[in-house]
Order: structure tokens, then C-alpha cells, then sequence
């Protein structure tokens, strides 16, 4: 098991809309969920479909989440790299990040897989977050980010660059993609989303950290 546990990337301003998001999606599961699961209704009607393409519920769709177990996970990873990346953009370009980033997540999506499942839904916010770990890598290259791992009852943690940490899930989602793996995890949506988030910023012309920054910082 291997899982980011901190980035040492302290926020330079108040991450006011990460906060919001957070307590938005969580909020929208437990009305739109038993608790644990959501009901099938909601994402239905308000998941994106492959049949035909709409804006509506391209935007919709990021705010539902399967389970709890989904929910869980993308906000933990939403704290994780939304704060530091809300606090160098500020929250206005943040949100254009965040926005832009799940609707190309979405469009890719869509356009690879739309025709295929036609009437299957997708939703979750992962795509846009992966646009903020794109935005990240832009951002704070050399940031670090802790990890915990656990092999055959061995503990252990260990920092690693964010540009490492962007292409390890980069690969995860790669390989399963080429493959066209039918694993119920929206890989395509990832990608379209981290590089979305990387490109954004990089047109914004943002700061980015130097190593010596990073270093610094942790």
C-alpha cells in the first residue's frame, strides 16, 4: 500500500474555496447518498452520460460520488494539493483551474469512451483534482510530498518531488487507459484533467518554486 500522507507546501494565502469544495462535495453526498452509497436515482439524472454530451451534467457530475470510500479519497487528496496550489494562484484562478480542468477530464472522457457506454454514468471530482496535482507539478516541482507505505507488514515513509509523485499517478492512469481495462475507474477523465491543470498554469505564467524554494519550505 502506498499513499501520500502530507506536502510540505504550506499555503501562502487563505485556501478559502478548497475549504468550500470540500464541505460542498461531502455535503451534496449525504443528500444525495444512504451514508454509504449514493442512490442510483441522483447519478443518473445528474451523472454525465456517453450518449450524448452536456455541459449541465459535465459540470454536475463533480460534485456526486459513488460512495464513501470515493468521497473520502478525493478529498483527502483535494486538501492535499489544494492548499498550496489555491494559496499561490489565489482562489479566483484557482477556481478557473479546478472548473476548466474537470470539464477537460470530462471532454476526454467523453470522446474516448462516450460512444462504448453510452448510458453508463461518471462522476467524482477526480478529475478536476487531478488538474490541481497538474497545476502542482507546474507550481512547486520540487515540493515534497510524504508518503506512507506499508509492504508485507514493513512501515515506512519517505518524501518524493511533486513532479515524481504527478508522473507516478500519471503511469497508474496510462497503462489501464492504453489497455482500454474496464475497472470502473475513470483513467481517461484523470489524465484530461492533470493535464489541463498543468497547461492552465503554465499560461497563467504563475511563480513557480525553485528547488532551493522547496527545500526551504520543507
Amino acid at each position: 500500500m502506498l499513499f501520500p500522507i502530507r506536502s510540505k507546501n504550506p499555503p501562502e494565502s487563505l485556501p478559502i474555496l478548497t475549504v468550500l469544495l470540500i464541505v460542498a462535495n461531502t455535503f451534496i453526498f449525504f443528500m444525495t447518498s444512504n451514508g454509504l452509497v449514493a442512490h442510483e436515482a441522483v447519478v443518473h439524472a445528474w451523472g454525465m452520460k456517453g450518449a450524448t454530451f452536456d455541459w449541465l451534467r459535465a459540470f454536475t457530475s463533480m460534485f456526486l460520488h459513488g460512495d464513501l470510500f470515493h468521497l473520502l479519497g478525493n478529498m483527502w487528496f483535494l486538501y492535499l494539493f489544494g492548499f498550496a496550489v489555491e494559496g499561490r494562484l489565489k482562489t479566483w484562478k484557482f477556481a478557473v483551474v479546478y472548473l476548466l480542468a474537470g470539464l477537460a477530464g470530462d471532454v476526454l472522457h467523453f470522446v474516448m469512451l462516450g460512444a462504448a457506454n453510452p448510458d453508463i454514468p461518471s462522476i467524482g471530482a477526480s478529475g478536476a483534482i487531478m488538474g490541481v496535482l497538474g497545476a502542482g507539478m507546474y507550481l512547486f516541482p520540487h515540493g515534497k510530498v510524504t508518503f506512507f507505505a506499508l509492504f508485507y507488514f514493513h512501515v515506512r515513509t519517505w518524501d518524493w518531488p511533486m513532479w515524481g509523485v504527478g508522473l507516478m499517478y500519471i503511469a497508474f492512469d496510462l497503462v489501464p487507459a492504453l489497455l482500454m481495462l474496464e475497472d470502473g475507474v475513470g483513467h481517461f477523465a484523470h489524465l484530461g484533467g492533470i493535464g489541463a491543470g498543468f497547461l492552465i498554469v503554465l499560461a497563467m505564467r504563475a511563480q513557480r518554486d525553485s528547488e532551493m524554494a522547496s527545500d526551504a519550505k520543507a
